[in-house]
């Protein structure tokens, strides 16, 4: 293990330290974690270097993950509270719906009742009205062309 860190560790070098040729998460980052834990002294100051290059790149990785999940979480609690005060506010808007409707009814059957009844009196004023007309006709105080173009 440690010849593999020695020469991964020199490709790296010969790389200019780019982070591509850093060790991958999995099994070989894990033994070389565990070889800077356990075995410091036995590495060389490149080994240790490059080991702990690969381990701050995969925390970092795992960090920037972490920060992305959050921000997704954020983003999705954002959009859920704007879907909840979007129904809220629908939800208002029909419960006023219902009770302006509701009053609505109640004004429209009052009114219901009042014009049946002024209709009710309405007939029975036209009733009176014609019985009292013949009556007058029948007494023979009405001329007939009267009667005739009031009928």
């Amino acid at each position: 293990m440690r010849r593999r860190l020695q020469y991964d560790a020199s490709v790296w070098e010969r790389n200019g330290r780019h982070a591509d040729f850093l060790l991958p998460p999995g099994l070989r980052l894990a033994e070389a974690a565990d070889a800077l834990d356990k075995r410091r002294a036995d590495l060389d100051d490149d080994i240790i270097a490059y080991a702990q290059a690969s381990i701050a790149a995969e925390q970092e990785r795992v960090a920037a993950a972490q920060r992305a999940k959050e921000e997704a979480l954020r983003r999705d609690l954002a959009r859920s509270r704007r879907i909840l005060a979007v129904v809220s506010v629908l939800l208002v808007a029909a419960i006023a719906a219902g009770i302006f409707a509701w009053h609505e009814r109640g004004v429209a059957e009052a009114v219901t009742v009042i014009a049946e009844d002024n209709y009710r009196i309405a007939l029975n004023q036209a009733t009176v009205s014609l019985q009292t007309l013949k009556d007058r006709y029948n007494a023979g105080t009405i001329p007939t062309e009267l009667i005739q173009s009031l009928l």
